[in-house]
């Protein structure tokens, strides 16, 4: 997705909503990157960028996800440092994506499992008087 705010131009490899929640995500192949290569440090800065969008647009959680065997030590540090608590994110590697859930979990990682808050709407119920139109969600994000 293609986006603009202000003078900055940029774009996400994939912006989802899921349940409600919008989900931000930068996606990487990575999957022979050393782990002291210079391009850690710029996807990294990307990623940061990325989780600042996110939050911006009251986003619910930001993904780096990656065929990477594993993020270098110093690149979570810095995420972790940089981040803190601003946004919850998760980072994906080769292993989680081929297989569809993180490994070593005793169940698969739920989008619940990562958000400080609860669902943002209450559920609908089905009525004799309901119209089948299309129902809006209200993020509360302005026009820029």
């Amino acid at each position: 997705m293609k986006f603009k705010i202000g003078n900055a131009n940029g774009d996400l490899d994939i912006f989802a909503c899921c349940d409600g929640h919008l989900i931000f995500c930068e996606c990487k192949n990575l999957e022979v990157t050393p782990s002291d290569a210079k391009v850690w440090g710029d996807v990294a800065t990307q990623f940061i960028e990325t989780a600042r969008i996110a939050k911006l647009c009251q986003g619910s959680v930001a993904i780096l996800a990656s065929r990477t065997i594993d993020y270098p030590q110093f690149i979570q540090d810095r995420l972790k440092d940089e981040l803190k608590e601003s946004i919850p994110y998760l980072l994906l590697n080769r292993e989680d994506l081929e297989n569809g859930y993180r490994s070593g979990e005793d169940k698969n990682l739920m989008l619940d499992d990562l958000l400080p808050s609860l669902f943002p709407e209450t559920p609908r119920v089905k009525s004799e008087t309901d119209s089948g139109n299309p129902r809006t969600i209200q993020f509360g994000v302005r026009a820029m």
